[in-house]
């Protein structure tokens, strides 16, 4: 007799909102608004659609259960940015994308680092760091 199948989600590893800072800041609104950037050096924050705030819900959850890398989220990543910019202004600007892209690879990269050093025993430091190019890169710090 075959027992039913349990769908066991994995746990979230990490907080791509947080990590990515993806809240808007304004106290008052907290809700994920456009990532884009203003003439003004500013944060758009236009409301982003009911359906797109969906899509990039499901991508974010998907990305939480990951271990975080940029170079392995980053299909995934530059889906989000398109998601998350509003469609009057930002949406099909490629300098907004790829400036969001970099900003979160420094972001998954600090959180990557920050994580490692956290992880490190005894009386030094290990930290293992991700470049950009994909290469492994290991230090030992003897306090």
């Amino acid at each position: 007799m075959q027992q039913p199948q349990q769908a066991q989600q994995a746990q979230p590893i990490w907080d791509p909102i947080s990590v990515l800072k993806m809240k808007n800041t304004d106290p008052i609104e907290s809700r994920i608004t456009c990532i884009g950037q203003t003439k003004k050096l500013r944060r758009c924050g236009l409301w982003i659609s009911a359906k797109d705030l969906s899509s990039a819900n499901s991508i974010l959850q998907t990305l939480s259960r990951q271990n975080p890398s940029f170079a392995d989220m980053r299909v995934q990543l530059r889906r989000l940015a398109r998601l998350l910019l509003d469609k009057r202004y930002h949406y099909r600007k490629t300098t907004q994308i790829n400036a969001k892209l970099r900003e979160w690879e420094e972001s998954i990269h600090g959180f990557q680092a920050s994580r490692n050093v956290r992880r490190g025993q005894g009386e030094g430091i290990h930290v293992k760091v991700t470049k950009p190019d994909g290469t492994n890169v290991e230090i030992d710090v003897s306090l």
